[in-house]
């Protein structure tokens, strides 16, 4: 008897992301999605994580958050960028291939983050922002 494909396939169990914390409070925070682990929420985290680009989508202190506004939601931006450098050994990441991705508020804070380089060294903006012994465990 040929084999017969049903009419309905099963669907997948949903798995969570990883979500870590980047800082103390509670906005600060990021969900980790790998290459090897398609379960992205966004059409975007899949299409890159099958490419074997890491996606790394943040929560932050927004406006009318304690410490959100200027300039605690660009700090926690940064300091969230800067957390991956402690998360690579981990989770295997390539810091050459890690995107930062986000909607609305969140796309526009990605492309700061992408400028945050050209920043003047002497701003708290600019470089670490972590002093490694001071991370969440």
């Amino acid at each position: 008897m040929p084999f017969k494909r049903p009419d309905k396939q099963p669907e997948p169990a949903p798995i969570k992301p990883l979500r870590i914390a980047y800082g103390p409070e509670y906005l600060q925070f990021g969900e980790l999605y790998l290459p090897n682990d398609l379960t992205l929420m966004h059409g975007l985290g899949v299409d890159l994580a099958a490419r074997s680009i890491a996606a790394w989508n943040i929560e932050y202190r927004r406006v009318g958050d304690a410490g959100g506004g200027w300039p605690g939601t660009l700090l926690d931006v940064a300091r969230a960028a800067d957390y991956l450098r402690v998360l690579s050994p981990q989770y295997s990441l390539d810091l050459k291939r890690v995107v930062p991705i986000g909607h609305s508020a969140g796309g526009h804070l990605a492309f700061w983050l992408a400028a945050r380089p050209r920043i003047p060294t002497h701003t708290p903006l600019a470089g670490s922002s972590i002093a490694l012994s001071a991370l969440p465990e």
